[in-house]
């Protein structure tokens, strides 16, 4: 973890451990700490903060519609494939 502002003990998590951490915090499974951590990063990173923002509006939209069949494994395919979105956007 990297400190974003000296003088304060507050850390805050950088973008590729927002990719690592970016499911269990949109769906509100993420430990207290670390949720402050990325609370923080996203109040300091505009791009993080726009994914996070867009991820989430997609979710409802996709939970609004609930006649598609989609394979088994798609849940886990387009997480891993957000994540590795946005590791290469750093």
């Amino acid at each position: 973890m990297k400190k974003k502002k000296k003088g304060t003990a507050q850390k805050t998590c950088d973008c590729s451990e927002l990719a690592d951490w970016i499911a269990l915090y949109i769906e509100n499974e993420a430990p207290s700490e670390m949720r402050k951590e990325i609370i923080l990063h996203l109040q300091t990173c505009r791009s993080c903060a726009t994914f996070v923002r867009t991820l989430r509006r997609t979710i409802a939209y996709c939970q609004i519609e609930t006649d598609w069949d989609l394979p088994a494994d798609a849940h886990d395919r387009l997480w891993q494939r957000l994540k590795d979105i946005l590791t290469t956007e750093d």
